[in-house]
Parts: C-alpha cells; sequence; structure tokens
C-alpha cells in the first residue's frame, strides 16, 4: 500500500506472529474440549450452553475488532504513517476485542484485579519493555534480537510475578502440579 517493501516486510512479520499467537489460542481451545465434556458430565447441558453463548460473544467481539482492525489499517494507518500506523491499528483492534470480551464476561466473572496483581503484571510489563529496548540497543539482527530479547524477557516476567507474589501465577503452578 505503501510500495515500499521495507514497510510490507515489517507488517508481514506482525501479521505471521498475531497468526501464530491465534493458533496457539486455537490448539488451547482444542485442549479444553476433554475439560468441557467432562463439565457437561458434571453440570449438565444448560451449563454448558451458558459457556457456549459466551464464546459467541467473544466470537463477536473478535469478529468486530478484525474489522476495526481491517478498516483502520486501509483507510488510515499504512497509507499515513507505515509500520508506525500498522502497529497502532493492530493495538486498537486489540483493545477493541479487550473491552468488548471485558463487558461481556464482568457479567458472570469477577475481573477487577487485586492491586497486587495488577502492580506485578504492570512491573513485569515495564521489565519486559526494558529488555526489548537493550536487545535494539545492541545493534543485533532482527533475528539475533528478538531471540536475546525473548531468552531474557519472558523467564524474568515469571520471576517477576512470582516474586511478588502474582496470585494467577501461583494458582497455574498449583493446578499443574496436580495434573
Amino acid at each position: 500500500m505503501t510500495s515500499d517493501y521495507y514497510y510490507v516486510g515489517l507488517y508481514s512479520v506482525a501479521s505471521k506472529v498475531t497468526a501464530l499467537l491465534k493458533q496457539l489460542l486455537g490448539a488451547v481451545i482444542v485442549v479444553t474440549v476433554p475439560r468441557l465434556a467432562y463439565l457437561y458430565g458434571q453440570k449438565g447441558g444448560e451449563f454448558l450452553q451458558k459457556l457456549a453463548r459466551q464464546e459467541k460473544a467473544a466470537l463477536l467481539a473478535i469478529s468486530i475488532a478484525s474489522v476495526v482492525n481491517v478498516n483502520l489499517n486501509f483507510l488510515l494507518m499504512i497509507p499515513a504513517f507505515k509500520e508506525a500506523g500498522a502497529a497502532l491499528a493492530t493495538l486498537l483492534a486489540d483493545l477493541v476485542t479487550c473491552l468488548a470480551c471485558y463487558f461481556l464476561a464482568k457479567k458472570s466473572a469477577r475481573l477487577l484485579p487485586s492491586g497486587k496483581k495488577l502492580a506485578s503484571s504492570l512491573l513485569g510489563c515495564l521489565y519486559v519493555y526494558l529488555v526489548c529496548q537493550a536487545a535494539l540497543a545492541k545493534g543485533l539482527g532482527p533475528g539475533a534480537t528478538v531471540f536475546w530479547a525473548a531468552l531474557w524477557a519472558i523467564p524474568g516476567y515469571f520471576v517477576i510475578l512470582y516474586l511478588l507474589g502474582n496470585r494467577v501465577l501461583l494458582e497455574f503452578k498449583r493446578g499443574s502440579r496436580r495434573e
């Protein structure tokens, strides 16, 4: 759209990473099917129907966000702002998804995080940002930069959550030990 292959390449890489994450989410959903079958056996069809109306709402939210993303990219962002516009359009679309899912789910779940959980997550995100900036400052190639940043950022993020007692991480750790 901007006739510059460099920007097309950047957007292509970002799109492939997004697609990979969506495939990972799909794999997680496939893994949860046995759990849904178990819940159906324990709680009956009415519970599963309710769970299905929530999935339908989430699918609607993701569909709306996809339309927002495509329209922002084609109409506004890429022609005017190139790769920064593509990134901003994707961020705004994901924000639409997040907000829509929040408002759809808040009826059935307590979603407001505790101050401790929020603080540990924000501190972890700050750490990841700083590691990524340090990786960029090294002046390595794109592949080496991503590898170096991931090598330090991913374990460091979880260490921060663990040290600050993030309840979600601790519950996940306990749950994975039982299985």
